[in-house]
């Protein structure tokens, strides 16, 4: 009786060996995986290699949207990015923020650190939503959902409106947390593109 008990002790902890391999195995192809994927990103290898898992891949479905973006009209002015970028936004006193009509950032332009606080790759794939204040929420709905005719109709025209952002800066110079940011009035400008999603429907992106 002595005997079976132990044949079966053993046989369990083998099991269970066996398991912790697996699983060990499975974190380190995991980890393969995400480090893969994060080379693949289009930043510096200084950012990459602090990014964690959950922000890997935020960052890389924003790129991959991004880049559906700029394959859609290749004739597009948009797309001819120069390589005095910085100081265009330097001269309009703003950045360049692109949303998917779901509300995801899927770029924002690395001096929104100015404006608003939080570095740029932070922000990029979180939501808009979350950024702004809630009594425009409906308004910038509005504008990524066609949900009126005048939305509609400034489909690939150029809108126009102000919105109130979170803010972490302070008067000081200082920098606070998203929880203590204050609202700061921002002017938007831009235009509505529509995109062919992967069931044939179009998708908005501004």
């Amino acid at each position: 009786m002595t005997e079976r008990k132990e044949k079966k002790r053993i046989c369990s902890e083998k099991r269970r060996e066996k398991s912790r391999d697996a699983a060990r195995y499975r974190r380190s192809r995991e980890s393969e995986m995400f480090l893969q994927l994060a080379e693949e990103l289009p930043l510096p290898l200084s950012l990459t290699s602090h990014l964690d898992k959950a922000s890997i891949m935020r960052l890389v479905i924003s790129f991959l949207r991004l880049q559906n973006l700029i394959a859609t009209d290749k004739n597009d002015k948009c797309n001819d990015i120069p390589s005095q970028l910085s100081l265009l936004f330097q001269a309009l006193d703003g950045f360049l923020m692109v949303v998917f009509q779901t509300g995801e950032i899927i770029f924002l332009s690395e001096n929104v650190t100015k404006h608003l606080g939080p570095p740029q790759m932070e922000l990029i794939g979180q939501s808009l939503f979350d950024l702004i204040h809630p009594c425009d929420h409906e308004e910038i709905r509005e504008i990524l959902h066609f949900k009126n005719d005048t939305a509609k109709r400034k489909t690939g025209n150029e809108n126009d409106f102000f919105i109130r952002m979170k803010c972490t800066l302070t008067n000081q110079g200082k920098t606070v947390n998203l929880k203590s940011a204050s609202w700061k009035v921002m002017h938007c400008m831009g235009k509505i593109k529509l995109l062919p999603s992967f069931q044939g429907t179009m998708k908005g992106c501004w």
